[in-house]
């Protein structure tokens, strides 16, 4: 690297780091403006609709009765915290999304303020904007429990990692730790996983040390807290999920990683600017000093806990296996603040005493970043048009005393919901949760819809019992997920017509006759 271009690099990397603070509050305030839009624009989906209707219950004690039928398998904590929100912002789009929000933005901070205490401010910012590339922005506007989750496992690491250092505040910190764990479990029972990384960490340092930090060990039972308090939930959500739709599997841990990243480019791109700024910094005899120093100041212990927090997807798989017979990205998402922390720091460590890097990672993080909320924006849009659209298709083509059955129960569960809000069609649901164990495998979301029946305004009526009473009725269906109902139509050999078509997402009515 020329003398020139370094010399320009170190200046604006400086700059930089001069400012990295108010840039950190204008990042947050964008964010929470773009996402703030997302959360209005954007219709509640399928698993939004059980967090609207479960908060919406009168009480705690209601709330209680609903998730022990095993309907639901989120601690009633997070419902609490909801129905709060409703209570003082109304009930909206953005209220019911609020935890969400303010948990990613406590995961901002934290990754933020765990970075620039290892590395130079730069940095810390590289760790703001990453996470927006990932599926982890998604969670920020969703109204379940995984941003809550990710805010509140970025703190517990924070804390740790305050906790581990001597300091008068120590316990204070410790009690920060004990109450990030115990929020974060209390937000989604997966988020236990976090304190498998952090014991890891702890181990190492013990080793170290040659002695153990009862403090910080005493710390971690903040996950068991509210573990202890859910145990009867738990055991219905163990039953509940023994046909589950997304069962663990080792290739679905692998997959996680890919899958995390909505830009497959991204990678790519990483990697070539951090093999580019590695090359360049160290041909510096002075950077590789810089380097080595650094190093030797980096704690292994907190090392280790990053590493073993990037292989979240592989203890939730073996918990899937042992335990809850289930898996899914969303009960692996700490591993992206582990990832997030690393990538941050592994450019640092690149860069030695030239932040080439930093700048080229906030440069290529903003563009990806801005490419992924807008793509995002249009998603939300379309979402909203479609599901409008849906059903005015439903509307236009209904015919009198023809009972309507949408054959996707996400479909049915979403646009019942607004068509109850905009008067639309009356719509009906056939469940069969034998039918759809045979047909797709399992009937965990056949379970859902039949137990949401009772608290919202569903139409739900049993597949055997309907096709004898009404031979009669039309079909609403797509290329959709959890669809078993066509499947069983064909098997009855049942009379089907196409009705329409609708030209916008490819659903067909069909009109279908059923004999004796």
């Amino acid at each position: 690297m020329s003398a020139r271009l370094t010399s320009t690099v170190r200046t604006v990397g400086g700059a930089i780091d001069r400012v990295a603070g108010a840039l950190l509050l204008a990042i947050l305030a964008l964010l929470v403006a773009m996402t703030a839009v997302l959360a209005s624009r954007k219709p509640l989906w399928n698993d939004e609709l059980f967090t609207y209707y479960i908060s919406g219950l009168p009480n705690a004690g209601d709330m209680w009765s609903t998730l022990a039928t095993g309907v639901e398998q989120t601690p009633i904590s997070f419902y609490i915290v909801t129905r709060a929100c409703l209570e003082v912002f109304g009930n909206g789009l953005v209220a019911i999304r609020l935890p969400e929000m303010l948990g990613y933005l406590l995961m901002c901070v934290c990754v933020y303020s765990f970075v620039v205490r290892r590395a130079r401010p730069l940095y810390a910012l590289v760790a703001v904007l990453f996470p927006i590339t990932t599926i982890a922005q998604g969670y920020a506007y969703e109204a379940r429990a995984y941003g809550l989750v990710l805010g509140f496992s970025a703190a517990a690491l924070f804390c740790w990692q305050l906790t581990t250092e001597a300091g008068p505040q120590r316990r204070l910190y410790a009690l920060g730790t004990f109450a990030s764990l115990a929020a974060a479990v209390g937000s989604h029972y997966y988020a236990v996983l976090v304190v498998v990384p952090l014991l890891a960490g702890e181990a190492a340092r013990s080793l170290g040390r040659r002695r153990v930090d009862w403090l910080v060990l005493a710390s971690f039972f903040g996950a068991m807290v509210p573990l202890v308090l859910s145990a009867p939930l738990i055991k219905e959500a163990q039953e509940y999920s023994t046909t589950f739709w997304s069962l663990p599997t080792w290739t679905s841990a692998v997959r996680f990683y890919p899958d995390s990243l909505l830009d497959r480019q991204l990678p790519l791109v990483l990697a070539l600017v951090l093999s580019v700024s590695g090359l360049a910094a160290w041909r510096s005899s002075t950077q590789r000093a810089e380097r080595t120093t650094w190093l030797r100041g980096l704690p292994k212990h907190e090392l280790v806990a990053l590493l073993a927090l990037l292989l979240v997807p592989f203890f939730a798989v073996t918990l899937g296996k042992l335990a809850t017979g289930a898996f899914t990205e969303r009960s692996a998402l700490p591993a992206l603040v582990g990832a997030t922390i690393l990538i941050a720091l592994a450019a640092s460590w690149l860069d030695g005493g030239v932040p080439i890097a930093g700048v080229l990672l906030l440069v290529v993080l903003t563009v990806f970043a801005g490419s992924r909320l807008a793509a995002r924006y249009h998603q939300a849009t379309s979402d909203a048009q479609e599901q409008t659209q849906a059903l005015r298709f439903l509307q236009r083509h209904s015919k009198p005393r023809l009972p309507i059955v949408i054959a996707s129960p996400h479909d049915f569960f979403e646009l019942s919901h607004r068509a109850a809000h905009g008067r639309g069609p009356r719509l009906t649901y056939l469940a069969d949760p034998p039918a759809a164990l045979n047909f797709l495998g399992t009937d965990a979301v056949e379970f859902g819809v039949v137990g949401m029946r009772h608290i919202a305004p569903l139409t739900v009526q049993s597949y055997r019992p309907f096709t004898a009473a009404h031979r009669h009725f039309l079909v609403y269906g797509r290329d959709r997920p959890w669809d078993w109902l066509t499947q069983a139509l064909d098997a009855q050999s049942a009379r089907e017509q196409v009705v329409a078509r609708d030209p916008e997402n490819g659903a067909e009515l069909v009109d279908v006759r059923v004999d004796g």
